[in-house]
């Protein structure tokens, strides 16, 4: 997945808020983790008109870049066959959206991968968010042993496991953030 000009990125996630229920802090827009190949991982917080709030790029071990890059070459056998975009049906009213990138392959949205995985076996879009999840899931277990803990709508990070390369405008992002 090309991030720009000049960053590729192995694995990027970022869940937006569509519904104030999931919003736990004042003009919450969400977040993104987004995994380098220089074994950096940048972690991105929004305001909910897109803005990012603040960021933090974190130093991973090489182990997690290349336990991500196998998970993603293993996804290679589906994920080209699945839609770029999945949808809830019309009339009901998704809680968030995420966004899936893996490199070398498009961006996929999201809405309310939970509630799409309770489709039925035989319907696409269910099947896509089922794997989705289990993808999910084995890049919640790479990241983990560094000390980035991400689930579907938040994060978490050990910072007794995690080193901090760099950090926006030198000034704690994540003061006042809770609920992750």
């Amino acid at each position: 997945m090309i991030v720009s000009d000049n960053e590729r990125a192995v694995f990027h996630y970022a869940f937006k808020p569509l519904v104030r229920d999931f919003c736990t802090i004042p003009h919450d827009g969400g977040f993104s983790v987004t995994l380098y190949p220089d074994h950096s991982l940048l972690v991105t917080l929004y305001y909910d008109n897109d803005r990012p709030r603040g960021q933090i790029r974190y130093s991973v071990p090489a182990a997690v870049v290349t336990h991500m890059q196998e998970i993603v070459d293993s996804a290679g056998s589906w994920i080209g066959g699945i839609s770029t975009e999945l949808k809830l049906k019309e009339g009901e009213q998704p809680r968030f959206v995420s966004r899936i990138g893996l490199e070398g392959y498009p961006l996929l949205v999201c809405e309310d991968i939970p509630w799409l995985t309770r489709r039925p076996f035989l319907d696409a879009d269910g099947r896509a968010a089922r794997r989705l999840t289990s993808l999910l899931e084995d890049a919640s277990e790479a990241m983990a042993p560094s000390g980035i803990l991400l689930g579907f709508e938040g994060f978490d990070v050990d910072i007794k496991r995690t080193f901090i390369i760099s950090n926006n405008d030198g000034q704690d992002p994540w003061l006042g953030v809770s609920g992750f």
